[in-house]
């Protein structure tokens, strides 16, 4: 052993305990020896050694074929926006993985209980739910068609309610995801049919204990997963402990037994299950992470023996069946000599059999089936024949409570004690130099990110770090220089650059509508840096109606692209937030850096309603927007990225636009993509209501021209140009990376990584299209 060390004990290797031990090893200052006890063993193979993270997951062969297919237990799938750290520590480590699309066919088991009836019998599905809603729902056989579109329309309206639900109304802090089901009105019959069944695969529980969960659980599951992808490791989980693991020397077979503080160290005995007649050995350790089930910790940590009986586990068995039909039998390989082969490809749908069972305890099993034809079943309800077994693996789990969550939130929310303090005191991971790691380390759903995200918490704290990167948020520039809000045209500017890309968008419409010379050489714009653009060198000057124009950086970037000439601005929104602080910003600004040129107002209304508009603002706005033409002039309505968000449409400020102010209009704005099937228009209309769009917000481009000329354009001089593939996909990549930035200073996306996540589905389904309209009145 290194001298001079600190001795660091691990206790398990599961997820948490590895990414511990990982994390810890990487120590620039090379400060640890770490040793790691598993008592859990399998025989090893060439491929890797088997720990506990892997421990569960088998290989089968096709025994006509010879292939090879490694299997996870439980299936590890995870879902993009919940999974971020998960994700990101794959993306680092490099471990592949792709996206996986799932059927899931929700069926009621029959059973009555007589002893001559079928125990595996299995009643035809009553639904069948495609993941991330990719397709439309298959219809069950034997169902009628009339049926199929009832179930459809209540299972989509139940569906928007309860995404509603999740994004607008918050659960209590001691409430129960049964009371907020009962609060919120969500039908019982899509609570018991649907949603219980669904959720209950996930946290591998009864229904009864999936009740007693904590309403928030649920709901941040729901909303930080809506509209994401779900995704698989190419090579099994087995790969995911071999990158942790490497460079480790795990001590198998070493089961603990007793953790025991001793003034500033700790005390560790173990004893070998080898032979299972080994003595108990104990070593001093100067800290020790417990990444074990709190059962366990309760019964080796005696400072929380009374503690862990308040966070309940349970068993869960899982199995994986032999394949029915003519494709041959599946055996069981123990050790394998080579490798399972991964494909990165897309793959293929798989699905997955809820089949509900509601006596005296309403459970779920799930019956995945997986690519060679097996059934990777957990939960199931019979295991009594073993014939049909391939491989079985209990395991506990660990269950939440709105107790359990608050012992939980309590054992990690308050600061480290010294060792000698309180006794009497609450107990806090870290005190006693003890820290606890697992996926019930936090305050969310017992999976794989709570593994990460604790592991990581641990070996910050572990590292005796008093601030880490906190004090981030005391360097940050407030106010920002900034408060740029669209979708922004990232075609020439930095991945990093959101400010950018929100200017060339207002660039890009304004060139679009001949307000701007065009750049004809490109190359050389941007290799001089991008220097300051002006308006049209004929123009001399120009009226502007602004609807939306957030903090005031589109009014401040028009003024300095007007410079001397004569600049006639109001600008409309219904943000009383964002017009207070764009009216501060203009007020706040030298005069010597406004032109005397410029008329420059702003007002607090409804931009979608002229009607609605106060005797005070409206008369000055005629004023500015109805003189005579001036030669060389120009009148303009500017929409950047705002009026799929007029309610109860566009026709009205469209309208006044042309017919009252005869004013060009220059807008970027979103399509109904022609390739849209009536599924997915279906679900963007539903997103966009909770968005708060108006149902009737996305319009082809042909309704979209119809509009137009209807509002007093003329048709020939409508220009639409599709800009999509410079919008939504970089948008979104952008807020996935800038959530990573804020999240090592402390900080968070809040609300946008929700807008992130539609962003990205946008850009994948190109459901819709991003547009630059400009249009001359007729």
């Amino acid at each position: 052993m290194d001298e001079g060390k600190i001795r660091v004990a691990i206790v398990g290797t599961g997820m948490a305990g590895l990414v511990t031990a990982h994390l810890l090893a990487q120590d620039t200052r090379q400060r640890y020896h770490l040793t790691i006890f598993e008592k859990v063993a399998r025989p090893s193979c060439r491929v890797t050694v088997s720990l506990s993270l892997d421990s569960a997951s088998v290989t089968l062969r096709d025994d006509n074929t010879g292939a090879l297919e490694r299997v996870d237990l439980p299936m590890r799938a995870i879902a993009g926006g919940y999974y971020n750290n998960t994700r990101r520590m794959y993306d680092y480590l490099g471990i592949r993985y792709h996206a996986q699309r799932f059927l899931f066919a929700f069926s009621e088991s029959k059973r009555s209980g007589r002893e001559d009836e079928d125990p595996k019998a299995l009643s035809r599905p009553y639904f069948i739910h495609a993941s991330n809603l990719h397709q439309l729902p298959p219809r069950p056989s034997g169902m009628s068609i009339a049926e199929h579109v009832l179930r459809i329309a209540f299972v989509l309206l139940c569906y928007a309610w309860l995404s509603f639900c999740c994004f607008f109304i918050a659960p209590h802090d001691e409430e129960s995801f049964g009371d907020y089901i009962r609060r919120t009105w969500l039908p019982s019959s899509f609570a018991r049919h649907y949603a219980l069944p669904l959720m209950a695969s996930v946290s591998t529980c009864p229904h009864e204990e999936l009740l007693r969960f904590p309403a928030s659980d649920i709901v941040n599951y729901k909303r930080l997963s809506h509209g994401s992808e779900h995704y698989v490791v190419v090579d099994g989980v087995r790969s995911v402990q071999s990158k942790l693991a490497g460079g480790l020397n795990p001590r198998t077979h070493a089961q603990v037994v007793r953790v025991t503080p001793s003034g500033s160290k700790v005390k560790v005995s173990w004893r070998s299950t080898l032979d299972g007649k080994s003595g108990l050995v104990t070593e001093t350790f100067d800290r020790v992470v417990l990444a074990i089930s709190p059962d366990v910790v309760g019964r080796i940590f005696e400072p929380l023996r009374e503690t862990m009986t308040k966070v309940p586990t349970i068993p869960v068995v899982n199995t994986i069946l032999q394949r029915t039909g003519e494709r041959g039998t599946l055996s069981k390989v123990e050790s394998e000599d080579q490798s399972t082969t991964g494909n990165l490809a897309p793959a293929q749908t798989q699905l997955i059999t809820l089949n509900s069972m509601h006596g005296l305890t309403a459970q779920t099993e799930a019956l995945h089936l997986v690519d060679c034809g097996a059934v990777a079943a957990t939960c199931p309800f019979d295991t009594a024949d073993t014939t049909q077994i391939l491989h079985r693996w209990d395991f506990p789990r660990v269950l939440r409570t709105t107790e359990s969550k608050r012992v939980v939130n309590e054992l990690f929310s308050k600061p480290a004690k010294v060792a000698g303090a309180d006794d009497k005191a609450q107990w806090t991971s870290g005190q006693d130099n003890v820290w606890l790691v697992g996926g019930w380390c936090w305050d969310g759903m017992v999976l794989l990110e709570g593994c990460v995200t604790s592991a990581m918490h641990a070996s910050i704290r572990t590292g005796e770090s008093i601030y880490g990167l906190e004090h981030g948020k005391l360097n940050l520039a407030l106010p920002p220089p900034s408060m740029w809000m669209n979708m922004g045209f990232w075609r020439d500017v930095d991945a990093d650059d959101f400010t950018g890309a929100c200017r060339a968008l207002l660039h890009a419409v304004l060139e679009q509508a001949g307000l701007l010379d065009a750049l004809h050489d490109r190359v050389s714009y941007l290799q001089s840096g991008k220097q300051q653009r002006i308006l049209r060198g004929s123009l001399q000057s120009i009226s502007v109606l602004d609807v939306g124009f957030g903090c005031g950086d589109q009014t401040l970037s028009l003024a300095s692209l007007a410079e001397q000439r004569k600049l006639q601005y109001l600008g409309i929104t219904l943000n009383s937030s964002q017009c207070v602080y764009a009216q501060r910003r203009l007020s706040s600004r030298p005069k010597t850096e406004m032109s005397s040129q410029h008329d420059i107002s702003l007002f607090l209304g409804d931009a979608a309603n002229p009607d609605s508009w106060t005797p005070s603002s409206s008369p000055t706005l005629k004023n500015k927007t109805q003189q005579q033409p001036e030669p060389a002039s120009a009148t303009v309505l500017l929409a950047l990225d705002t009026l799929y968000h007029f309610s109860p449409s566009r026709h009205p400020i469209l309208a006044y636009s042309a017919k009252t102010l005869r004013a060009d209009l220059a807008a970027f704005d979103i399509l109904l993509s022609d390739n849209a099937t009536a599924w997915q228009a279906l679900k963007l209309r539903a997103l966009g209501r909770l968005s708060g769009c108006p149902w009737n917000a996305f319009l082809t481009e042909h309704e979209y021209r119809t509009m137009l000329v209807a509002a007093g354009y003329a048709a020939e001089d409508i220009v639409i140009q599709d800009i999509t593939e410079h919008v939504f996909g970089p948008l979104s990549e952008f807020m996935r990376e800038q959530q990573v930035r804020l999240e090592n200073i402390g900080l968070k996306m809040g609300s946008l990584r929700v807008a992130g996540s539609l962003f990205a589905w946008w850009a994948r389904s190109r459901v819709v299209r991003g547009v630059i309209v400009t249009a001359k009145a007729s």
